[in-house]
């Protein structure tokens, strides 16, 4: 960014700007002046007010206003406060009132003369944006995005958002010139395009500030463009950051130069490239591939690779690769990292409830079952009736004692030396023979009948109950046992030959999954599954829990999940509590997680780890060659979520967080999202941030509410003011939230 003069001239909205700089350039190379810098051209001089409209969409266009939580902006035309320098016009100028704490501003979205449809202008052909601003000497910083490029057929504002700050640090008017060189892609979360910048369809331009500490005026004259685009270095990079590919069907992953190869470039340009797994699985999602590309003189500039992907019949949502580019050879790099997005063409079925094609962790168990979702092929023979190719299935394993069935002759209570006969039973699916005699204990007592010769007790068998089967014979003394008189249950335990446990009180053996909500099934007429017998006998109940009791409010709530971080110092958090998001957003289909953000996720204990004194640590480092959507990463830390692994509806959630000092660019943050977030999006799924702290306003905490109609800007909020700055050694702010069908309490 420089301060410079041009000379100007000026283009009305809805005029033709790309033939007004060709024009400009012809002109003067017609007098030979080539060398000369060609006049400014005006965009916007506020002489006809700041009209506004909405397209056919309802989306606004011309001019509108923008602002987050806690901030407040208004926008008017008035007659300049001092005489802007070179303007020769004594007119009317943009006067912008903020009074903001997170971001507020003023987008000029072009348009029609009608202000109905948006009507983009062409600015490849200049070298970058320019306007005068009158600074107030404050220290705040403003901003200054181009709005370029919407995806074909858009219905919302989804301009790429190209930006550049500026710190007001001068007062008076200022001519502020920004090569476009110099802007870098700001994400918004608007689902705008990522292709890079190329400057043929620009949509509009946008003034904004951050922490204003109070109310400011800023006033702004004479928008326009400058100078002659210079011809850039040759690149090679992927043609956008995403792929759409429908799952069954082939796509062509484009690669594009930057621009024609030329007389002074080499003669051919080279690229390696591969595809790694993301969300999606090799050889189930997809077909890993590599390979090399080569751009010579006169082919296109555009060459494409295929990504063959895989339809597994399932409802299972996108999923998504990463493609990567390496190892140029000819030209500098370009976009190296994107996505391929594979799209589920299956539909919703509301009616499912779980097809385990993930881990259960949602699904609870006794202490005897193990629940695992293995993997079965079609052609396995346990594969399930109609299943596709591979089908993931819920397994139980029963891991606790055996338990058996025993029969008692006369009662438990012979006092004395009495002798209480015991039978263990053979029955179908259990060989009492195969039991070690010697290891059965009724209570505290081993069979009274010893061998004088080993000193164990002696072996009988027969068949008690005349059914055909072998059952063992035992004859236990009272006062050995250690029971009371004719107990309810009669503890027998002991071993088989092998070593399996056996006992008369087994632990049950059950699993299921309680629901965080309750859901509607009186519209269906009945549940279904499949479920794999091993031909035991045994009975499988099947439990329904319906008519959950009334939610008692605050005072009768209990404590259902904690975590308190106990582990000794470098543990990683615990498994069944945490998840982790992996890399810098491209396999969410949000590269920078929709922020330009430039760290990158990793599971690793250097960046999230327990201290050894309760509390977990997530470490923010410099990286070491992991590779983000900008290049080389800047950063390595850690996100952690509960996603899959516990879900709550109504009640309270909090944790105690200290945040750490530091200069802009810090965000940490304690939220909640909706657990049909990969199904509907954001922000139809909903967004609680409990917490979110900005460096660059270290005395206050942020905590708002997302959904849809009322996310973003426009979401519900408020602000928490720290005196003496949220950041301290000892500092540990208490953040909680209680939430209830149809309001959100804070605190």
């Amino acid at each position: 960014m420089t301060a410079s003069k041009h000379p100007p001239s000026r283009l009305r909205r809805g005029g033709a700007l790309a033939t007004a700089a060709a024009l400009s350039l012809t002109m003067m190379s017609a007098v030979g002046a080539a060398s000369a810098e060609p006049p400014l051209i005006i965009v916007e001089d506020f002489e006809s007010g700041l009209p506004s409209g909405t397209d056919g969409d309802g989306v606004p266009i011309g001019f509108f206003t923008f602002n987050g939580a806690g901030s407040s902006v208004a926008v008017s035309t008035v007659a300049d406060p001092a005489p802007v320098p070179d303007d020769g016009v004594d007119g009317q100028v943009l006067q912008m009132d903020v009074d903001v704490t997170s971001y507020a501003g003023v987008i000029n979205a072009f348009a029609n003369d009608a202000l109905t449809e948006w009507v983009p202008q062409d600015w490849s052909a200049s070298k970058g944006i320019t306007m005068w601003l009158y600074g107030q000497g404050s220290g705040t910083t403003l901003f200054v995005d181009v709005l370029e490029n919407r995806n074909p057929g858009s219905t919302t504002d989804d301009a790429e958002r190209w930006s550049v700050d500026i710190i007001d640090n001068f007062t008076g008017w200022k001519e502020i010139s920004i090569p476009f060189s110099s802007l870098t892609r700001k994400g918004v979360g608007n689902g705008a395009p990522d292709d890079g910048w190329e400057g043929t369809e620009v949509h509009g331009w946008a003034l904004g500030a951050l922490g204003t500490g109070g109310p400011r005026t800023y006033w702004v004259d004479n928008v326009g463009v400058y100078g002659v685009a210079e011809i850039p270095e040759l690149a090679v990079g992927f043609s956008a950051r995403n792929f759409n590919i429908l799952e069954g069907e082939t796509g062509d992953i484009a690669v594009k130069l930057n621009r024609s190869l030329r007389d002074e470039d080499p003669d051919q340009v080279t690229v390696e490239y591969t595809v790694e797994p993301g969300a999606a699985v090799p050889d189930r999602d997809f077909i890993p591939t590599s390979g090399t590309l080569t751009f010579v003189e006169g082919g296109p500039r555009e060459l494409t690779f295929p990504l063959e992907t895989i339809d597994n019949m399932k409802d299972d949502g996108d999923r998504r690769v990463i493609l990567r580019l390496a190892s140029p050879v000819g030209a500098l790099a370009g976009i190296m990292q994107a996505a391929g997005t594979i799209l589920d063409d299956e539909p919703y079925d509301p009616l499912l409830l779980d097809d385990f094609e993930r881990a259960p962790d949602l699904w609870d168990a006794s202490d005897v079952v193990t629940l695992t979702n293995p993997e079965i092929a079609a052609s396995d023979p346990d594969a399930v009736p109609g299943q596709g190719a591979w089908e993931h299935v819920l397994q139980a394993t029963v891991g606790g004692p055996i338990g058996v069935d025993i029969q008692v002759q006369g009662r438990v209570c012979n006092q004395g030396n009495g002798i209480i006969p015991v039978y263990l039973l053979s029955t179908p699916t259990f060989d009492a023979t195969t039991v070690d005699h010697t290891t059965v204990m009724l209570g505290d007592a081993y069979d009274s009948r010893i061998d004088k010769k080993t000193g164990l007790p002696r072996r009988q068998e027969r068949d008690v109950n005349r059914d055909g089967l072998t059952d063992l014979v035992f004859q236990f003394r009272f006062r050995d046992t250690g029971l009371e008189c004719d107990p309810a249950v009669l503890p027998l335990t002991g071993e088989t030959y092998d070593g399996q446990a056996i006992t008369t009180q087994p632990d049950i053996e059950r699993f299921g999954r309680d629901f965080a909500l309750g859901e509607d099934w009186s519209g269906a007429e009945s549940l279904s599954f499949w479920y794999e017998g091993t031909g035991s006998g045994n009975d499988v109940t099947v439990e329904v829990l319906d008519n959950r009791a009334p939610d008692p409010g605050p005072a009768g709530w209990s404590l259902v999940w904690a975590d308190e971080f106990d582990e000794p110092a470098g543990t990683l958090p615990n498994p069944d509590n945490w998840g982790y998001e992996i890399g810098d957003g491209t396999v969410n289909g949000i590269p920078g997680w929709g922020n330009s953000e430039l760290q990158y996720y990793t599971d690793s204990p250097e960046n999230a780890a327990t201290d050894g004194v309760g509390n977990l640590v997530i470490t923010a480092r410099e990286a070491d060659g992991e590779l983000c959507y900008y290049g080389e990463c800047d950063y390595t830390s850690a996100r952690l979520l509960s996603k899959h692994k516990a879900e709550f509806a109504y009640g309270r959630i909090e944790a105690s967080v200290q945040v750490p000092d530091g200069a802009a660019g810090l965000w940490p943050a304690f939220w909640s999202l909706g657990t049909d977030i990969d199904r509907v999006g954001w922000p139809q799924t909903g967004e609680i941030d409990i917490m979110e702290y900005v460096s660059r306003i270290p005395d206050e905490v942020f905590g708002t509410i997302h959904g849809p109609g009322y996310s973003g800007g426009d979401a519900f909020g408020n602000i928490l003011n720290v005196p003496g700055g949220v950041p301290g050694p000892f500092r540990h702010l208490r953040h909680r939230v209680a939430a209830g069908p149809h309001r959100v309490v804070p605190g």
